[in-house]
């Protein structure tokens, strides 16, 4: 009898669909005033707009790698609280910086200007790091294609201050296309050793996680097993490298050792709710359906609109030859995130095995 050991699990808030949870917050960097040529000012996009457009952009950034709420705000120590409400109260961000600072609290600061040189528009960014050496990056383009000129500028506000939190969202980003050359770009910049700072050497295990996650994408399941063990040898207790190596293993059809994976993470983080995923796939491919569904169950309680797991799951369905549910699981991904389309030539192989395709073209020429 295969021990679960679901029995034991504590369900807590939601985390993170691939455990990519980061150290720092939009808020605990501070984007001074950026400066802007006249003909900016007079569209409107004054030094403290364009500032606030690049905070906005951070916090975008933020949202869509689905980090983990937890991590929110930990660059303010424990004056969480006071700054928070001092915000409410104020309804405005500017000026806190300002209480920070008061409070004795460090934060990142960013300063920059953008300059003009004809139609040409040239954002300049530098870091200065609480205790670091300040950086210095660029970024071109025009008035046409500004919105994507403060995009750029936040993504290299992260790779200054984290690039951890740069290469979750690249991952994120390109994992629909299987080209990650941003992500990995993001990765090498957070390991560069003439570039570290206290930011990158806290995160320096997690760039090990998605640099894991890209090697899976391509089948490189010992290089990614090589990556999963730096991390865990720079930190035991990282919980979301357990995850991502249980998924190694489940793609190389090693479940119980899989299980054994999903099971440390969740000791370690129950809010994995990809590891319940995981754990739960792992089961019902050995036969063991209730349990199976039991940890699936807890999965989803954390995180029902995970799409990711829902693949997951019909993809196990069609290797195990169940291919109604195979289709059931399919759909209902699609129906959180019909713009994902990595897994459209599965579901057709899907409904082919089901003789759907055969019978829509009938259908179709019946004009039915």
């Amino acid at each position: 009898m295969l021990e679960t050991g679901l029995t034991l699990i504590t369900l807590m808030t939601a985390a993170t669909v691939l455990g990519l949870a980061y150290s720092v917050d939009p808020d605990a960097v501070i984007v001074e005033p950026i400066q802007v040529p006249l003909p900016l000012e007079e569209m409107g996009l004054s030094s403290i707009v364009v500032s606030d457009r690049v905070a906005a952009e951070m916090h975008r950034i933020h949202d869509l790698t689905e980090t983990n709420e937890q991590g929110r705000g930990v660059g303010l120590g424990g004056e969480k609280n006071i700054v928070a409400a001092l915000e409410e109260e104020l309804n405005v961000s500017g000026p806190v910086w300002i209480v920070r600072k008061q409070l004795g609290i460090e934060q990142y600061k960013i300063q920059g200007e953008i300059v003009a040189w004809g139609d040409e528009l040239e954002f300049r960014l530098r870091g200065h790091p609480p205790g670091g050496r300040m950086k210095v990056a660029v970024e071109r383009g025009t008035l046409e294609n500004f919105e994507r000129l403060i995009s750029k500028a936040a993504e290299e506000v992260f790779r200054m201050v984290d690039p951890y939190v740069l290469a979750a969202y690249y991952y994120h980003r390109e994992e629909h296309e299987g080209d990650f050359t941003e992500t990995l770009g993001a990765i090498q910049a957070g390991m560069d050793p003439d570039q570290a700072d206290i930011h990158q050497a806290h995160n320096l295990k997690r760039l090990h996680n998605p640099w894991a996650r890209v090697l899976i994408a391509d089948y490189d399941y010992d290089g990614a097993i090589a990556k999963l063990e730096m991390a865990l040898a720079l930190d035991p207790s990282y919980a979301a490298a357990y995850q991502t190596w249980g998924e190694v293993l489940h793609a190389q059809a090693r479940y119980r050792e899989a299980i054994e994976m999903c099971r440390r993470a969740v000791e370690l983080d129950p809010n994995l709710h990809g590891a319940y995923s995981m754990w739960g796939n792992a089961l019902t491919a050995l036969g063991y359906e209730d349990e199976g569904e039991r940890a699936r169950a807890i999965s989803e309680a954390l995180n029902p609109n995970n799409a990711h797991a829902y693949f997951e799951r019909g993809d196990l369905y069609y290797r195990l030859g169940r291919y109604e549910a195979a289709l059931r699981e399919y759909e209902r991904g699609i129906a959180i995130d019909p713009l994902d389309d990595r897994h459209d030539y599965n579901v057709a192989k899907t409904r082919t095995r089901l003789g759907l395709a055969e019978l829509e073209k009938f259908h179709a020429y019946r004009g039915m």
